[in-house]
């Protein structure tokens, strides 16, 4: 029984793994077809409120796919995140404006190591991580805050401050979500299959956006600028 329950936990993380994969997969995809794209890449930076109704539209729907999981179909649920997927590519797709391409691939390797460094202490660690994740998460707020300070302030000891705080928390949630996603599928082995599956969507979902935002914090901290 012991075996079944291990191994029905390996293939959740794995799909856990496989739809963020792909989120991934979509998101860089997008971006870097926005960037090629003369046209729309003018469409969204020519209006200050197209890149807003973008950002705005992203929060909305991540809001939407954590509350309304319970009453979708799985096939919803996996379309929302790759909606959300697309969504980040387009907003992105700034990026390859101001840094060197060679530069975000290199960056987006370390992000890719720390990410995998990190998940493993969440898989494999015992202790529980929940006081460290409600703190983390209070610091992600901060970092926010510390963020939005900073664009009119403009001091660049601040913002590699705030980079290395993001590429610290982040890293943090990482190892907090990935614990989060063994205790998750404990509550999805009993359920049906299309509910389980719909768990491994949140769960994928909660690692691309500890991943994006690592990858950016990295980015920032030592991309090339062009």
């Amino acid at each position: 029984m012991e075996k079944v329950f291990e191994r029905s936990r390996a293939d959740f993380i794995s799909r856990v793994m496989a739809n963020m994969g792909i989120g991934l997969f979509i998101t860089f995809l997008t971006a870097y077809f926005t960037y090629s794209s003369q046209w729309l890449l003018s469409f969204i930076l020519g209006s200050p409120f197209v890149f807003l109704a973008l950002m705005f539209g992203e929060i909305g729907l991540v809001v939407y796919l954590s509350r309304r999981i319970e009453k979708m179909s799985f096939a919803q649920a996996r379309g929302g995140f790759f909606v959300y997927a697309v969504l980040n590519g387009l907003t992105l797709s700034t990026i390859f404006l101001i840094y060197e391409i060679s530069s975000i691939y290199y960056v987006f390797l370390i992000a890719a190591i720390m990410f995998i460094f990190a998940g493993f202490i969440g898989i494999t660690v015992k202790k529980d991580l929940s006081a460290m994740g409600h703190f983390l998460i209070l610091s992600v707020i901060g970092l926010i805050a510390a963020s939005i300070l900073n664009i009119f302030l403009r001091i660049p000891a601040i913002a590699n401050l705030i980079s290395f705080a993001g590429v610290i928390i982040f890293s943090g949630l990482t190892a907090y979500d990935m614990q989060k996603i063994k205790a998750m599928h404990y509550n999805a082995y009993n359920m049906d299959g299309e509910r389980a599956a719909k768990y491994s969507i949140i769960g994928a979902l909660q690692l691309y956006l500890d991943f994006i935002n690592l990858f950016l914090f990295l980015l920032r901290l030592f991309g090339r600028k062009k």
